[in-house]
């Protein structure tokens, strides 16, 4: 029972690291702004921050529902860059709108947080592996491939000569001379 408790401890601390980036982003504004930072920068490049794990949620959550892979893998590209165009432009509107000590301070904001984010994700483990963490039954239980290996074992088991018993149920009994 300790180490389902232990499990469950260090499944929540793992989760709350996920956002330690968007919260660092917040905690900070105060002393960095105190400190002499250029408010503009700081608050554009945080705000970017923000709005771009809420993008990546938002979207993470709809991707999950597209069944096709090559959709979603082209969902989760197309998100990707566009968080990263948007940070990039961030930057540069802190830069043209407020100075070279705005875009700076952006600059440095999105790579100190882009820096905890994969800091965070290195720890975490990748996305699959936190899924699967997170699922109370065993992978070995789940019945994802459970058809396939039917089949196999149905094909280690016909007595038909070079045909298998898939080949049978797909093509019909052979022709002249094989087993019927």
């Amino acid at each position: 029972m300790a180490d389902g408790a232990g499990a469950r401890t260090e499944q929540r601390v793992l989760k709350s690291l996920i956002y330690l980036d968007v919260v660092l982003a917040v905690l900070a504004a105060v002393p960095a702004l105190a400190l002499g930072a250029p408010a503009l920068g700081y608050l554009v490049a945080a705000g970017a921050w923000i709005l771009q794990r809420l993008i990546a949620a938002a979207t993470r959550r709809w991707t999950r529902k597209i069944a096709e892979p090559r959709l979603r893998l082209g969902a989760a590209l197309f998100e990707g860059f566009a968080r990263i165009w948007l940070l990039g432009i961030a930057i540069i509107v802190s830069g043209v709108a407020g100075g070279r000590a705005d875009g700076l301070t952006a600059a440095l904001v999105v790579l100190a947080l882009y820096t905890v984010a994969v800091a965070v994700r290195v720890i975490t483990g990748p996305p699959e592996a936190r899924r699967r963490s997170e699922r109370t039954i065993p992978r070995a239980d789940r019945t994802t491939g459970a058809p396939e290996r039917a089949a196999a074992r149905a094909d280690r088991t016909t007595g038909a000569p070079g045909r298998t018993a898939r080949a049978e149920r797909m093509t019909g009994p052979t022709q002249g001379g094989g087993a019927r």
